[in-house]
């Protein structure tokens, strides 16, 4: 983030190999089963990020940044830039109950976990 709470991308591209491919492949199956099965509440079934269902799950840095397109990208801004205020403070996502065991077995899918390995190891290898 710069200090005017601008938050840049950074684009990593993806493997080239079949593993990964089949990963992909993987996950999206998981993901349209979870789609047509989960129980999505009205407001998880739209989001400010587009036209699809979303449940946040993990840990949140604050209770919801405001986003800003420009030219194509997306520049995520606290409403008090610079400044952490209580709200934001770190903290655990609640998922509703009748949500949890769809939510788990996606987050244990081996598609889920290699791209999200990938993602998390281009961030640590890059910035």
């Amino acid at each position: 983030m710069d200090p005017h709470g601008a938050v840049y991308i950074h684009l990593a591209g993806r493997p080239l190999s079949k593993r990964y491919t089949d990963a992909v492949e993987d996950a999206t199956t998981a993901m349209d089963h979870a789609a047509s099965t989960l129980p999505f509440r009205d407001k998880q079934k739209r989001g400010r990020r587009g036209d699809f269902p979303a449940i946040n799950v993990g840990i949140a840095s604050g209770s919801g940044n405001s986003v800003r397109p420009c030219r194509g990208i997306a520049f995520l801004r606290f409403e008090t830039p610079g400044i952490l205020p209580e709200v934001q403070r770190p903290h655990v996502l609640l998922v509703h109950g009748d949500q949890v065991s769809s939510i788990q077995e996606l987050l244990g899918n081996q598609g889920i976990r290699r791209i999200s390995g990938y993602a998390n190891s281009e961030l640590v290898i890059r910035v």
